[in-house]
């Protein structure tokens, strides 16, 4: 296996997701050294953890250890979520471009998961096309991984959205809201007061060639709706979905000229944009300008619930490094000085998906 060290902090948990591994988090001393061939987590592949991670002291770090799998070989891990008394993962089959689900209940030896539902979708034609999962809950319908699949002969990209009772038998969700002409993919999904809430993208007027971001919900899995309104009406995509007992939030990018973005709703159904102009001080626009020869080299990627409040994370900058910002109330954001852990001078770094541990 591989060991990796992380700081402990307000966005020390973060950790970002591109190879097909699975990182399990044990307390270690902060004044060890990493072991020869080590890789440290700011340029590991990294997914979102399940569980309660193990207490350390705060002159400690978490140590990763990474498990690799045979099940995983051609694989992409896009998330992992606890399922009763195991894990589920999702993500991509890279051969056959097939929805991938794994399954576990230690974290540390994993099945692959056969299902009808996962192979790709064929068309009037017989032509199979792509399926990816991206994200995946557990609500009171069952588990439910999201993404999208892909039409070849038509050329068209819909939401995808599978259910599952037990993560071994899956059936991917049919509706018409899932359905657009263009492509729409769904990116993250969270559970709120019992309700599923995803965030993703939809296409923009026909021939603009733009995107706009995108929020469905259901309360059952199976029956989506769409929520669409002026706060959506921007070139852009959700990314990520979050929650406290109080709001959801919503993290991606939007406008011509792509700045980090976050939305917040108190019912799931309307919901406000936050900005740099109307954020009463956020720090989104000031920093990304003063950090990136390019606006457009900021774009928010991930945001999670902690006990003070909400972080949210991002990319910046050629080669790519994680941002940070921080908020007590979703509403006003503050820029968090780039972690050293997360800075590389000639590898790319970004983070994909986090998880509070306290």
């Amino acid at each position: 296996f591989v060991t990796a060290r992380l700081d402990r902090g307000a966005v020390g948990r973060a950790l970002r997701i591109v190879a097909p591994l699975v990182l399990a988090a044990t307390a270690c001393s902060a004044t060890t050294e990493p072991a020869a061939g080590s890789t440290v987590a700011s340029s590991v592949t990294a997914i979102e953890t399940a569980g309660p991670a193990p207490t350390a002291a705060p002159d400690q770090a978490i140590e990763l250890l990474r498990i690799d799998d045979p099940s995983f070989d051609g694989g992409t891990l896009s998330a992992v979520v606890r399922a009763g008394s195991g894990l589920v993962a999702v993500g991509i089959d890279e051969v056959a471009e097939d929805a991938a689900v794994w399954v576990s209940s230690d974290g540390r030896v994993w099945d692959r998961i056969e299902s009808e539902s996962l192979s790709g979708v064929a068309d009037e034609n017989g032509l199979d096309g792509a399926q990816v999962m991206r994200d995946v809950a557990v609500g009171p319908a069952g588990i439910v991984a999201v993404g999208s699949y892909e039409l070849k002969a038509e050329r068209e990209v819909g939401a995808g959205v599978w259910l599952s009772d037990d993560g071994f038998e899956w059936e991917r969700v049919v509706h018409d809201t899932l359905d657009g002409v263009g492509a729409e993919v769904i990116s993250s999904i969270d559970v709120w007061n019992g309700l599923y809430v995803a965030g993703g993208e939809r296409p923009g007027p026909v021939g603009s060639g733009e995107r706009r971001p995108a929020i469905w919900i259901s309360d059952d899995a199976r029956d989506w709706e769409r929520i669409d309104g002026s706060v959506f009406g921007m070139d852009g995509a959700i990314t990520a979905v979050t929650h406290s007992d109080s709001r959801l939030v919503a993290a991606g990018t939007s406008g011509h000229v792509a700045r980090p973005t976050i939305w917040v709703s108190t019912d799931a159904r309307t919901w406000e944009a936050v900005f740099a102009e109307d954020a009463g001080g956020s720090e989104f626009g000031r920093i990304a300008i003063g950090d990136a020869e390019r606006f457009e080299d900021v774009f928010m990627s991930s945001v999670a619930t902690t006990s003070d409040g909400y972080v949210a994370a991002g990319i910046i900058g050629e080669p790519s490094r994680a941002i940070f910002w921080t908020s007590s109330d979703a509403m006003i954001w503050e820029h968090v000085a780039i972690v050293e852990d997360f800075e590389r001078a000639t590898v790319p770094v970004s983070v994909s998906s986090m998880v509070a541990t306290e």
